[in-house]
């Protein structure tokens, strides 16, 4: 009996550590509501943005300047494309607990041009800090992309690069983020589920690694959505590096994988990501 209160007691206090670091932070965001988009999408954009200033109150994180000239290098609307990065670099520093709060809504008339603006009460904590000896360097062959509708011979795919320091065996799993998708837009590309069902695919490494791996029999292509507003698009690419062999189902919605990042983060793993820009030919 007495062994059964004091195994509650540590875990009730196990778990209000894991809050300890939490904390609620009121934002404001704000987008340019165009004619490309919807009064209803520039209202969610200026809350993402609230969301992403809020997590950056707590981490002090900045947009990369590398990535700032991928935005503005493409035809892309700057605003989207930098929205994004925000969104995707601060996705495994911290998470959220309940609910964003909406503390006001509204559309401000600028003279020139319409602004969203939503400010919200959130909280929001940060994840475990990995262990500085365990890391890796992420390169992707490219940082742009040209594609269109078919695939063609002449078109580059995605190769990604991992180099683990001082080449310490880890576990590796890669996604795929498509923001202007809704619903699942997060996807495990490597391993690859197919050829993990199929071939057993190893995704152990410990010296520097290209995937796809030229013998792999698949290739991770690029295709120019039908109907897009834009001329460009962003995607992500999110690696996850862990010592043990962690399992992930095969597609997230972008909430969702946030969730399943702070599952299973911790000392014993490391996390890397890039955003590039995808042209239409």
């Amino acid at each position: 009996m007495y062994k059964n209160k004091l195994f509650t007691l540590i875990f009730i206090f196990l778990l209000n550590f894991q809050y300890v670091s939490a904390e609620i932070i009121s934002e404001r965001g704000e987008y340019v509501l165009s004619r490309d988009i919807s009064e209803k999408t520039c209202f969610e954009n200026a809350k993402q943005r609230a969301l992403n200033n809020a997590a950056t109150v707590l981490t002090g994180e900045k947009l990369k300047s590398e990535t700032i000239k991928i935005c503005e290098a493409s035809f892309e609307n700057k605003a989207q494309c930098e929205l994004y990065q925000s969104s995707w670099s601060v996705i495994d520093s911290v998470t959220r607990k309940g609910s964003i709060k909406i503390i006001d809504e509204k559309k401000v008339d600028k003279n020139l041009y319409i602004n969203c603006e939503v400010t919200i009460e959130v909280d929001l904590y940060r994840t475990p800090k990995p262990e500085p000896n365990f890391d890796f360097e992420l390169d992707l062959n490219q940082s742009k992309f040209l594609a269109g509708y078919e695939w063609s011979a002449e078109d580059i795919p995605l190769l990604v690069n991992i180099n683990p320091y001082s080449n310490k065996e880890m576990f590796i799993n890669i996604f795929h983020w498509s923001p202007y998708i809704e619903g699942k837009n997060v996807a495990r590309i490597f391993p690859n589920p197919q050829k993990e069902k199929y071939d057993g695919e190893i995704n152990l490494i410990k010296k520097s690694t290209l995937l796809p791996r030229q013998n792999s029999g698949y290739s991770w292509k690029h295709f120019f959505p039908k109907g897009h507003y834009t001329d460009s698009i962003s995607q992500g690419i999110l690696v996850f590096a862990s010592k043990d062999n962690i399992q992930f189902s095969e597609l997230y919605t972008y909430e969702k994988f946030q969730e399943k990042l702070l599952e299973v983060s911790g000392n014993d793993s490391r996390t890397k990501k890039a955003i590039y820009v995808v042209i239409e030919k």
